[in-house]
C-alpha cells in the first residue's frame, strides 16, 4: 500500500488522480468516513455486531471471546425472508439478488465500491463526527479478477436443497472460468498480477499446513513440498500421465479435474491429452491449491484461501442508484476459526477476535487522508459539482431531504421573539 496523501479540497484530489494517472476505467473508488482500523474495507456480513460486549465470554478452557459477529445462518435466513417480502420481484431483481440485498440494507459479502472518485469522496465525508478524519481508498483494477455476476443470483434453499450460497466464490468451476477470461484479455500488469498470485500461492499453502499431522491428504502436502514453482509441477504432471501406476499426488490431482467437471473419468481423461485438450496448467493447478485446502480443513484450524487473490463483480440492473453512482462489487471471501461459542441467540456466535479474518486481503493501492474540519467545505464543493444526495440516490425521499437541507435547514432566520420584538 502507498504512503497516505492529505487533501482539504476537491481540487487537490483531482490533482493527485491526474498525477498518478488514476481514472475511472482502471480503478475503484471507496470512501469511509472514519478510520474503522481493523474493520475498514470490510464488507457488512463480516463486521462485528459490537466492538465490545461487557461481560467477556468464556470457553470451557478458559479462552477469551470479546467480538460478536453474524453467522453465515443468519444471512441466509434474512436473505430468504427479504426474498419473500418483495412481492412480484422481477426476474433482474433475482439475478442481482445479493446486490439488492446490499442496496437495502442487508448484510452481504460484498463492499461497495464506485467507478466515480467524486462519488466515493461524497461518502468518505458524509455521516461522520467533525473530530474524525475520512479516508478515500483507491484500487487498482487490474489486481482484481471479475467474476460472473450470475454468482449474485438468489438461490432459494428450499427448492433446491442445496442451502443458500452465501459465498460467492464457493464455486471452484466458476474461479477456475473467471481466471482464464482474465488472462485471456490480460495487459501487462494484470500479467504481473497472476504471476505474483502463482509465486505466493506455494509458499503460503505449505505455511498452512506445516502443522496437519494427520489428514487424508497429508500424503499430498508432503509431496508437494518438494516443489517451489509452477513450472516444476506442469512437468511433473504432465509425465505422470505416462506413467501406468501414477503417484499419489497425480491421482489426487485427477480428482480434482474429476471434482471441478473437467473430465469425468480417467479414461475419458487419456482421450483428452491425445486429442490435444490441456489438462494441466497454471490456472487448474492454482485452483487445486484452494481445492486442497478446503479439503484438508479437518475442523481444527482456518480452512486455507490464498490471502491475495480478489475478485469484482457488477449487476446487470439499470437501478437509478446503480448507475449514478458508478457502483460495483468487491466480493469478500471469509474464513474463521472452528472454535466458537454459541451466545444464547443461536444465529449470533462469539468468535475469537485474533483469529477472525478477510480470507481475501482488500489492500489499497492509495490513500487519501481527508481532515476532519475540511469535510464540510469539501461536501459544498461537491455540491457546487452536483455530488450530492439527490444527485447520487435520486430516490423522492433523498431528494425531499436533499432540498429540506439546501432551503430550511442552510438558510435559517433568527427572530427575536421576547414582548418587545413587535415594537
Amino acid at each position: 500500500m502507498n504512503s497516505e496523501k492529505t487533501i482539504s479540497k476537491v481540487s487537490e484530489l483531482l490533482k493527485f488522480l491526474e498525477t498518478k494517472q488514476i481514472d475511472s476505467e482502471g480503478f475503484f473508488f471507496r470512501g469511509e468516513n472514519s478510520d474503522f482500523k481493523d474493520n475498514r474495507l470490510t464488507a457488512g456480513l463480516f463486521r462485528p455486531i459490537l466492538s465490545s460486549i461487557e461481560k467477556i465470554k468464556k470457553d470451557p478452557e478458559g479462552n477469551e471471546y470479546r467480538a460478536m459477529y453474524y453467522s453465515y445462518t443468519s444471512y441466509a435466513k434474512a436473505s430468504q425472508a427479504f426474498y419473500r417480502e418483495i412481492p412480484d420481484i422481477s426476474n433482474t431483481v433475482k439475478r442481482n439478488f445479493m446486490a439488492f440485498c446490499q442496496h437495502h440494507g442487508i448484510p452481504t459479502p460484498l463492499l461497495d465500491v464506485s467507478s466515480f472518485p467524486l462519488s466515493a469522496l461524497y461518502f468518505a465525508c458524509i455521516g461522520s463526527s467533525d473530530n474524525e478524519d475520512a479516508f478515500l481508498y483507491i484500487f487498482d483494477k487490474n489486481n482484481f479478477f471479475e467474476i460472473n455476476n450470475q454468482s449474485l443470483e438468489f438461490k432459494d434453499v428450499f427448492s433446491t436443497n442445496q442451502g443458500f450460497s452465501y459465498d460467492p466464490l464457493s464455486d471452484l468451476k466458476e474461479i477456475i472460468k473467471t481466471i482464464y477470461n482474465f488472462k485471456f484479455d490480460a495487459n501487462r500488469k494484470q500479467i504481473d498480477y497472476w504471476h505474483s498470485l502463482k509465486d505466493s500461492i506455494i509458499s503460503e499453502f505449505n505455511l498452512y499446513t506445516k502443522n496437519i499431522e494427520k489428514d487424508p491428504y497429508r500424503q499430498y502436502i508432503e509431496h508437494l513440498r518438494q516443489f517451489n514453482n509452477f513450472a516444476g509441477l506442469i512437468e511433473y504432471f504432465v509425465s505422470e500421465f505416462k506413467k501406468a501406476h501414477p503417484s499419489q499426488l497425480f491421482n489426487g490431482y485427477m480428482k480434482y479435474l474429476r471434482f471441478v467437471g473437467v473430465i469425468t473419468n480417467y479414461d475419458n481423461a487419456n482421450d483428452k491429452w491425445i486429442a490435444g485438450q490441456r489438462l494441466i496448467d497454471d490456472v487448474l493447478i492454482y485452483v487445486f491449491f484452494i481445492y486442497l485446502g478446503r479439503e484438508t480443513f479437518n475442523g481444527s484450524q482456518v480452512p486455507f484461501y490464498p490471502k491475495n487473490i480478489r475478485f469484482f463483480t457488477r449487476t446487470t440492473s439499470d437501478w437509478g442508484r446503480i448507475q449514478s453512482q458508478g457502483g460495483q462489487f468487491i466480493v469478500q471471501n471469509y474464513r474463521v476459526n472452528s472454535n466458537e461459542i454459541l451466545d444464547s441467540n443461536p444465529d449470533i456466535k462469539i468468535i475469537k477476535t485474533k483469529n477472525l479474518r478477510i480470507a481475501s486481503e482488500c489492500q489499497p493501492d492509495y490513500v487519501i487522508r481527508i481532515k476532519s474540519k475540511c469535510k464540510k467545505s469539501i461536501l459544498k464543493e461537491l455540491d457546487d459539482l452536483n455530488v450530492n444526495r439527490k444527485s447520487l440516490f435520486q430516490d423522492k425521499d433523498s431528494i425531499a431531504n436533499y432540498i429540506k437541507e439546501k432551503y430550511f435547514k442552510e438558510n435559517l432566520h433568527f427572530v427575536n421573539e421576547g414582548k418587545d420584538s413587535l415594537k
